[in-house]
């Protein structure tokens, strides 16, 4: 998604970088503060492992959960979200904190742990808790949002999502 800057937000940013490549900062007055810049980020590129290992932060770790929610019954839907959650018009995922660890490049779970409580305060999701069979401990869900007939509301930014994308 691309949202343009403005005529003068782009002399703005000019003026700025021929100030800085000179070496000359002398005109303190006519610096101004960079607003309304916009960049182009391809969320789609979650899937990627060099662009996550290269965007480590809780925002795409965000993405990287939010990209293995249910939205349908089948063989990739080891933990039954899609009855569980999905039936009641709720976005579910359940990846598993060494997994995201995994696909992040990192060794340890602690980074994720704290991006994951850092997303929990901020109201990214809810986490519930399931009881699996042959498991010590109880799996996370992270609950994202819900639906509504036309469109997916989730709860992090009010971000909306057309029904049917995946």
């Amino acid at each position: 998604m691309i949202f343009p800057a403005t005529e003068l937000d782009t002399r703005v940013v000019a003026d700025g970088l021929k100030h800085n490549e000179e070496g000359k900062n002398k005109d303190k007055e006519r610096q101004t503060k960079q607003t309304n810049q916009y960049i182009v980020v391809a969320f789609n590129n979650i899937t990627d492992p060099d662009w996550r290992r290269r965007h480590r932060c809780s925002l795409a770790c965000y993405g990287y959960i939010a990209h293995k929610a249910v939205r349908a019954g089948g063989r990739h839907d080891k933990y039954d979200l899609f009855n569980r959650y999905f039936q009641d018009n709720k976005l579910a995922s359940a990846p598993g904190m060494r997994e995201m660890a995994d696909a992040f490049g990192y060794k340890e779970t602690g980074t994720v742990r704290g991006w994951v409580r850092e997303l929990k305060a901020e109201g990214a999701f809810e986490i519930d808790t399931i009881v699996v069979p042959g498991k010590p401990n109880p799996k996370n869900i992270y609950i994202l949002g819900y639906y509504l007939p036309d469109e997916f509301v989730l709860y992090y930014g009010n971000l909306r999502m057309p029904r049917g994308s995946k």
